[in-house]
């Protein structure tokens, strides 16, 4: 670290010298290039060069950022059982090196004393409340990043420094669920209940010596099987409820005076990115009400929405509005102009805006009708098409890992970063889609621990219940008047994950059911098939 002496407080005292740390922190190895009679570190070094590559313009995943602002990339060259922590050697006083890891407590001071002068120690595997109970990674920034009547925080005063800090340990907190979810791998086995009928009458009763292991679930936010079932569940609204009327998107103002007002003389809203952050969900929220609660635009039957950044600093959201029948929109005619040439005038000629909403929130508000039935399918797509990447590196891989595919050339920024340890809603969708399970008798694939008996495991009565099965067995009953489809019962009946079972709705809130998709095509169906992730 460069450091400096402060000559305006140290001259004419008597005392000891004053110094000016600034910067950050670097390892010290020398000059990459060779100077006069002397060897360059790595002989390839001054042919390498870093490049991050634009990919076609319909794949706006890996658009060149447009931002100047601190972002991570996450890269992993080597497989995906790798996901080890990062390179990180510090020199004690001593003067021996020694590797540590980024989940230990006093990394936090050692790569940011400026933002952590008293040697604050972060979190580590260790930390507890004052209960006792113990603290997430996700939970200690989320505290550690929050904003405080009447108290100022020299993290939120960082700037570019904040910025680093803020990406950095997102990274951090992500990389140790992969990891997580990587390494137990072999702890939560899965196979299809007939199947382990089979391997008991073959003698074999070790459930470690059977089954398959859990690819990378929906449940992570983000990840190509999250949104591909998003997807699928929002045309099942569109099944229920038609074509989508609206596509509105919404973009942060850096300028809005809640955000201006709270900044030091000097800064940008670029240095307080949990501004930007927090700001633009307040004013979202707002938006929602007005839309959705209100109806200023019509009533709302179904939406759907995302937030984004892609690459531009400033989030955004891409929200699909159906109306009801009664409040549903016409497309517009084309209007003729004969004025020395022929002009069509149609609806590409006009900017969709919505006045009102534009006063209102003082920000971009795209408010564009959805058009014929073939471009569903496209908007759909387009907003749930995952998170923002960049190409830095092309090579050829012959295992297929989805875990490696998910953290390969991921791009991640400060306000995206904040806005996930802040575990605010990326997206969602009303009402709520439930994913039935669908599977051919004793063909249900259900999940154990490995450390169990394959005789205990088929003993129990719980692990042969699906929500097919108790659906089937609800209708036998004969006391049961009502009868309703497969794909019909979510929006009467809740599925009780805990006991397995189906009991009747109580809540006035709308639910659709969605049945996995089953290929006809296939003779044996796979058990991913029906894994209701």
């Amino acid at each position: 670290m460069e450091v400096s002496i402060d000559e305006s407080l140290a001259t004419g005292c008597n005392g000891i010298y004053t110094f000016r740390a600034d910067g950050s922190i670097y390892h010290s190895i020398g000059s990459l290039l060779p100077n006069e009679n002397s060897r360059p570190r790595r002989e390839d070094i001054p042919s390498c060069k870093l490049i991050i590559k634009e990919q076609q313009p319909n794949q706006r995943q890996y658009n060149l950022p447009t931002a100047s602002q601190i972002a991570a990339v996450i890269v992993d060259n080597e497989c995906s059982y790798n996901l080890s922590s990062r390179d990180i050697i510090i020199q004690g006083i001593g003067g021996h090196l020694m590797n540590i890891q980024d989940i230990v407590g006093y990394y936090d001071p050692l790569q940011y004393p400026l933002l952590l002068p008293y040697g604050t120690y972060g979190w580590d595997t260790n930390s507890r409340n004052n209960d006792g109970s113990r603290v997430t990674c996700l939970n200690y920034y989320a505290y550690m990043l929050q904003i405080r009547e009447n108290s100022s925080s020299l993290l939120l005063r960082g700037g570019r420094l904040l910025q680093q800090y803020v990406v950095d340990n997102y990274v951090k907190i992500e990389t140790h669920r992969l990891r997580w979810i990587h390494t137990n791998q072999s702890n939560i086995r899965s196979d299809l209940y007939q199947g382990l009928q089979d391997c008991l009458n073959g003698g074999e009763n070790n459930a470690g010596n059977v089954g398959h292991g859990i690819v990378l679930p929906s449940t992570f936010v983000g990840s190509p099987r999250d949104m591909y079932q998003r997807y699928q569940d929002a045309m099942t609204l569109v099944q229920t409820y038609g074509k989508p009327d609206l596509m509105i998107t919404m973009t942060c103002n850096p300028n809005w005076h809640e955000i201006k007002e709270q900044l030091l003389l000097g800064k940008s809203p670029q240095d307080r990115p949990d501004l930007i952050t927090r700001i633009f969900k307040i004013k979202f929220d707002e938006f929602k009400k007005d839309v959705v609660d209100r109806g200023v635009l019509g009533r709302v039957r179904s939406y759907s929405y995302v937030i984004e950044y892609q690459k531009r600093g400033l989030p955004h959201v891409h929200m699909l509005v159906i109306f009801d029948n009664i409040d549903k929109r016409r497309e517009g005619m084309r209007v003729v102009s004969n004025n020395n040439d022929q002009v069509i005038i149609d609806n590409g000629w006009v900017v969709p805006y919505n006045p009102w909403l534009l006063l209102k929130y003082d920000c971009h508000i795209n408010v564009e009708v959805c058009g014929g039935i073939k471009c569903v399918k496209y908007i759909y797509k387009y907003i749930h098409k995952g998170p923002d990447r960049v190409a830095l590196e092309l090579r050829n891989r012959q295992n297929c890992d989805e875990i490696q595919q998910y953290v390969d050339g991921r791009w991640i920024f400060p306000p995206e970063a904040l806005w996930r340890i802040y575990s605010f809603e990326f997206s969602r969708m009303y009402p709520s889609v439930i994913r039935l399970q669908i599977h051919l008798p004793n063909e249900q694939l259900i999940r154990f621990n490995p450390e169990q008996s394959l005789g205990y495991i088929l003993a129990n009565d719980d692990n042969s219940k699906t929500m097919l099965t108790e659906f089937f067995k609800m209708n036998s009953n004969p006391t049961m008047v009502e009868k309703y489809l497969y794909r019909e019962f979510p929006q009467h009946y809740a599925w009780i994950q805990s006991g397995k079972k189906w009991t009747r709705r109580r809540s006035q809130n709308k639910f659709v059911g969605r049945i996995y998709v089953v290929s006809p095509s296939e003779e044996v169906l796979p058990p991913y098939t029906f894994e209701p992730c």
